[in-house]
């Protein structure tokens, strides 16, 4: 039952990893974009086109993240199911006092509203480079004008 809860684990350890990496891959990704399409800005269709297909990786990425956050959580019941079997075979005794109803917990929840969860803060950065992304190719296109002359 043991070896059965710490694959379960590393399974979830894993995917999570995954996912964070993810999450470095569109940083990299976005600045990339945002770099590369600013040294073109003269090239007004180009740099614009460049932001559209940021925009679409950004999507590719989320879905890849998306899909890991539930990997990594696919599990969870029958992991809560041999925890609790292994702490009640393992013959330990909480003290009388101790209330086993209480969730543990690793953070406080003295946190802004829309970074209160590690999804939420996630969704709202993609929210952020999506906007970014349509914004710039607006510009690059229809909106040249506004974008500074090149130093020579």
């Amino acid at each position: 039952m043991e070896g059965l809860y710490r694959a379960l684990m590393t399974h979830r350890v894993h995917q999570d990893r995954l996912m964070w990496s993810r999450v470095q891959t569109l940083s990299a990704l976005q600045v990339a974009a945002f770099a590369s399409s600013w040294a073109i800005r003269d090239a007004n269709w180009f740099a614009g086109a460049l932001m559209i297909i940021a925009f679409v990786l950004t999507w590719v990425v989320y879905g890849l993240l998306w899909k890991d956050r539930h990997d990594s959580q696919v599990n969870q019941s029958l992991m809560d199911v041999i925890a609790q079997q292994l702490v009640s075979a393992s013959g330990v005794q909480l003290p009388p006092n101790v209330n086993t109803n209480l969730p543990v917990r690793f953070t406080s929840d003295k946190r802004i509203p829309i970074l209160k969860s590690g999804t939420r803060t996630m969704f709202f950065v993609f929210c952020i480079f999506w906007i970014l992304n349509l914004t710039m190719f607006v510009i690059y296109a229809f909106l040249p004008g506004w974008l500074p002359e090149k130093c020579a």
